[in-house]
């Protein structure tokens, strides 16, 4: 009886290893294209690197001036994340010259303008009364008792 178990054994572990045979065959070879992207990027920062080479040897901007205009390219689809986007963002906009500012930095890269930095705003401090002694006393001051909110003196523990 073993002999003819491990015989179908063999036989369902070989239909097993044909069937992902088969599938592995029809996937995509995901590492040629990783490799053929690699050489894609790698052939696209030598163009780049030549370009800010040629631009700062004919003087036609300094490398700090490319990277000016490289974060205001970035922040035009309102996030400075060092990616091209085509959606816009809800980014804060500068108050001088209405362009998209990152809130992290000082000054806009548009105009120099100082970046305004929302207000945090603080919550109002609402007022609640002890149940004990009548005080007014602010709630985050509060302690719970089984008759009402109570002030630190009147809370014993």
């Amino acid at each position: 009886m073993g002999d003819l178990f491990d015989i179908w054994q063999n036989h369902r572990q070989d239909q097993d290893i044909e069937s992902l045979k088969t599938e592995l065959g029809s996937m995509p070879d995901h590492t040629t294209t990783i490799i053929r992207l690699q050489g894609r990027v790698q052939r696209l920062e030598l163009v780049v690197e030549t370009l800010v080479e040629a631009m700062v040897i004919k003087e036609v901007a300094t490398r700090e001036q490319l990277d000016v205009l490289m974060a205001q390219v970035d922040l035009r689809d309102g996030l400075e994340n060092g990616a091209l986007n085509s959606e816009r963002r809800d980014a804060p906009t500068c108050g001088t010259c209405g362009r998209y500012v990152n809130p992290q930095r000082e000054a806009c890269v548009y105009c120099g303008a100082a970046v305004m930095r929302p207000e945090k705003k603080v919550a109002p401090v609402r007022l609640v009364r002890c149940a004990a002694c009548g005080d007014e006393i602010a709630e985050r001051e509060s302690f719970f008792a089984s008759d009402g909110l109570r002030c630190s003196s009147c809370f014993e523990y």
